[in-house]
């Protein structure tokens, strides 16, 4: 389907909804939503609200080591502290890999098994991009090791 490939750019002027609005859906970034924007994107991409949006009760804080070798993802659940990740980087090729550390490693495959897939990629997306945002190059190749044990 061509239209699971659109960019924000492309939707845009197809539906002839604002190209923010629909950037702040794709970033997360939105703080308010307009129900008409969103019912013409669901009757354009012939899909429901609930298809578009999901909602996980979760708060993830991003925290860079000053030398950005570490990266500290505290991950909170209803207000409640529910772990805390250390994740390494490391370069190779101009390329930086993400990777969780050895010590939190099974925690982190247990948590991972608990959680939905989008919620998932949402946590490892919010971790990325605020580690390209910490070091100032949005642009930079940033690779987050999937292990494929999480999916076992």
């Amino acid at each position: 389907n061509e239209k699971d490939n659109m960019t924000p750019f492309g939707l845009s002027q197809e539906t002839g909804l604002p190209r923010t609005f629909i950037q702040s859906l794709y970033d997360n970034t939105f703080q308010t939503l307009n129900t008409n924007h969103l019912n013409k994107l669901c009757q354009f991409l012939r899909i429901s609200l609930f298809d578009l949006l999901v909602y996980y009760p979760i708060d993830l804080t991003v925290t860079v080591s000053n030398d950005k070798k570490n990266i500290l993802a505290t991950i909170e659940t209803n207000n409640q502290l529910t772990d805390v990740f250390t994740f390494n980087v490391i370069k190779r090729e101009n390329v930086l890999y993400i990777s969780i550390s050895d010590k939190d490693y099974d925690r982190w495959v247990a948590y991972v098994k608990s959680i939905e897939t989008t919620c998932f990629f949402h946590i490892v997306e919010l971790i990325t991009n605020t580690f390209k945002k910490n070091n100032k190059n949005k642009r930079a190749n940033v690779m987050f090791d999937l292990s494929s044990t999480l999916f076992n």
